[in-house]
C-alpha cells in the first residue's frame, strides 16, 4: 500500500544550546559515567554495539584468578546491569584454560551477538569468536558449541576488529609470518563456515610492506569492495596503510595502482586506528601520529581512486591536539551527517591518561558546536588514573558511547563506559531541497522499496539508505542528474537488512541533506 509522506523530512542538525553538546549524559548512571568490576583482577573493555531499546554490550577481557577471559556485559538504557542477560548482564567464557581477549562485538541480523577477539590454543594464538543470543547463552548452531577458532599460520594470530556485511562475516587483525606481522583477514558465513568465496579458504595473510603489518579497521563498499586500514613500518616508525581488496580477497588495482596506500601522516610514527565510508564515498582513515609535540588525533580522507583529497582539513590531513601532554587515538566512527567522531585516551598531566573524544566536521575540521572546541576530556578513574577508551558507537537516539577501561578505588582496572550528547536531533524543514512529494513505498516494507519525487528544475542529486546511526546499506544513486519533472527510483534491499527503523538519505550539489524514514519488517 502506498504511502504519502508523513515520514517527513528529517535533518539531522545541531540544537542551538551549544553547551550541552558534547556534554555527558546525566540520564546514564547518574552523572554519565561508569566502572563495571567483573572479576578479582583487572577488566577492560575493547568493543560495544548498541541494541535494541538502547542496550549497550561491551566486550573485552578479564582477568580471573591469573587467566584473562572473554568478558561480555550488557547495560540498560540508564546504565544498571541488564539482568535479562545471564541473569546478572555479564558473561564471561574461557575457550580452553588459557588467556583469552575479546576485542570486538557485532550484531547480527537475527539479534544474535558475534563476539571477536583471541584465544590461547595451546602454544599459540588464534582469533577466536563467540556467539551468544540475547539472553547470554551459546548458539550452539555455530561451529557446534557457540564458540570457533581460526588458526592462520600456526603462530600467533591477533584480532583488531570484527565487521557484518551482507551475508559475511569478516574479521581482521595480523597473523605471524616468517617472524614478523602481517595482516590477517577472515570472512566465515553466520553458521561459522569459512566463505570459500574469499581467498578460496576464507583466511588471507597479506604482507603489505617490510617490517610490521597490522591491520585495525575494516570496512565495506557498497560495491562488496573491502577496506582494510591499519599500519605498517619498522620499530617505532610505522605509517597508516590502507589496502582495498575485491570481495574474493584478490587486491584492487584501481586503488593506488596496485591496491595500497601509506601516506605519509607525522615526522614518526603513525597508527591508523579506524576507517568509514563517507556518503559520497569519500574513505576516512582516523589514527594517531606522532609529532614535534607527541601523539596527537590524526584523520586522512582518500578518494576512491586512493588519492588524498585536498578539500579535507589540510591538504587531506588533520591533526589535532587534545590533551596538553599525549593523545593516542583507538577508534572512529561517523555521524549521520558524516560528522566525524574520534575516542581514545588524553593525557593532562604527564602520568595520568583520562577519556578522549573530539569531533571533526565532515571536512576534516574541529567542530566547534561540540563542546564549544570539538575536543572532551573525561576523568572517569580515581586518582591519576589511566583512563583509556577504546571503541565508540552511536545509539539510535545520537547519543554517543565510548568504552575502556579506568582504576577504581582498589587500584585495578575496571570496565568504563561514558555516554555523551551529540546534539543530534530530528527537526522537519521541506524548503532546503528542491524535492517535492518524496513518497516512500511500500512502507513498511520487507525487501524493497520505492520513491517517486518531482523536481522544479534540473538537479544532480545522490541517494543512500542509511541504519539510525550512519552506516550506509546500499547506495542507491551516486551523484546522478535528474531533469525538472516526475522520478521513480527502485532498490531491492540487502538480504541481511535487519527489521527496524532506515533512513532514505538526499544529497544536492550544494551540501544540502535530507533524510525520509522508513520501517523495516
Amino acid at each position: 500500500m502506498t504511502c504519502k509522506t508523513i515520514f517527513i523530512l528529517l535533518l539531522f542538525c545541531i540544537v542551538s544550546v551549544h553547551a550541552q553538546v558534547g556534554n555527558l549524559d546525566a540520564t546514564f548512571s547518574g552523572d554519565g559515567k561508569l566502572l563495571t568490576p567483573i572479576g578479582n583482577g583487572h577488566d577492560w573493555a575493547y568493543g560495544v554495539a548498541i541494541q535494541g531499546n538502547n542496550r549497550i554490550v561491551a566486550v573485552g577481557v578479564s582477568r580471573q584468578s591469573g587467566d584473562d577471559d572473554f568478558a561480555i556485559v550488557r547495560y540498560l538504557e540508564d546504565g544498571t546491569p541488564d539482568n535479562s542477560f545471564s541473569g546478572d548482564g555479564i558473561v564471561t567464557i574461557d575457550f580452553d584454560g588459557g588467556d583469552d581477549e575479546a576485542r570486538d562485538v557485532e550484531l547480527l541480523p537475527n539479534g544474535n551477538i558475534l563476539v571477536g577477539g583471541m584465544a590461547s590454543m595451546g602454544a599459540d594464538l588464534d582469533f577466536a569468536f563467540a556467539l551468544l543470543d540475547t539472553d547470554g547463552k551459546l548458539v550452539s548452531s555455530f561451529d557446534g558449541d557457540g564458540l570457533m577458532t581460526y588458526d592462520f599460520s600456526n603462530t600467533d594470530d591477533a584480532l583488531s576488529r570484527i565487521t557484518v556485511y551482507k551475508n559475511r562475516i569478516y574479521a581482521v587483525g595480523s597473523s605471524i609470518k616468517n617472524d614478523l606481522e602481517q595482516y590477517a583477514i577472515a570472512a566465515f558465513q553466520f553458521n561459522g563456515t569459512p566463505d570459500n568465496a574469499f581467498s578460496q579458504d576464507g583466511m588471507l595473510v597479506f604482507d603489505v610492506d617490510a617490517g610490521q603489518d597490522v591491520a585495525t579497521s575494516i570496512v565495506v563498499q557498497p560495491d562488496d569492495k573491502i577496506l582494510v586500514a591499519g599500519y605498517t613500518g619498522v620499530g617505532f616508525e610505522k605509517e597508516f596503510c590502507v589496502v582495498r581488496f575485491k570481495p574474493d580477497g584478490n587486491l584492487d588495482n584501481s586503488f593506488s595502482s596496485d591496491g595500497i596506500v601509506i601516506p605519509d601522516v607525522g615526522t614518526i610514527d603513525d597508527r591508523a586506528y579506524g576507517i568509514a565510508l563517507q556518503t559520497d564515498l569519500k574513505i576516512v582513515v582516523g589514527g594517531s601520529s606522532y609529532g614535534t609535540t607527541g601523539y596527537d588525533f590524526a584523520l586522512i580522507r582518500l578518494l576512491q581512486d586512493g588519492t588524498l583529497d585536498l578539500d579535507f582539513g589540510e591538504d587531506g590531513y588533520a591533526v589535532e591536539t587534545i590533551g596538553p601532554f599525549f593523545d593516542d587515538a583507538r577508534d572512529m566512527i561517523l555521524q549521520p551527517d558524516d560528522k566525524i567522531l574520534i575516542t581514545g585516551y588524553a593525557a593532562q598531566a604527564a602520568s595520568d591518561a583520562d577519556f578522549g573524544l573530539a569531533r571533526f566536521t565532515a571536512d576534516g575540521v574541529l567542530d566547534n558546536t561540540f563542546s564549544q572546541d570539538g575536543k572532551v576530556i573525561t576523568i572517569i578513574g580515581s586518582g591519576e588514573s589511566e583512563d583509556e577508551a577504546h571503541a565508540i558507537a552511536l545509539q539510535p537516539d545520537g547519543k554517543i558511547v565510548i568504552v575502556g577501561e579506568a582504576q577504581n578505588n582498589s587500584n585495578n582496572l575496571d570496565f568504563a563506559v561514558a555516554r555523551y550528547l551529540s546534539g543530534l536531533t530530528t527537526s522537519v524543514d521541506e524548503s532546503l531541497l528542491d524535492v517535492q512529494e518524496l513518497t516512500l513505498f511500500p512502507n513498511p516494507t520487507t525487501s524493497s522499496i520505492n520513491a517517486t519525487f518531482s523536481l522544479d528544475v534540473d538537479q544532480v542529486l545522490a541517494f543512500s539508505i542509511q541504519d539510525i546511526s550512519g552506516k550506509t546499506i546500499s547506495l542507491v544513486k551516486h551523484s546522478a542528474f535528474f531533469p525538472a519533472g516526475n522520478h521513480t527510483l527502485s532498490i531491492d534491499l540487502p538480504s541481511s537488512i535487519v527489521p527496524g527503523t532506515y533512513l532514505w538519505r538526499v544529497t544536492n550539489t550544494e551540501g544540502k541533506t535530507g533524510y525520509y524514514q522508513f520501517l523495516v519488517q
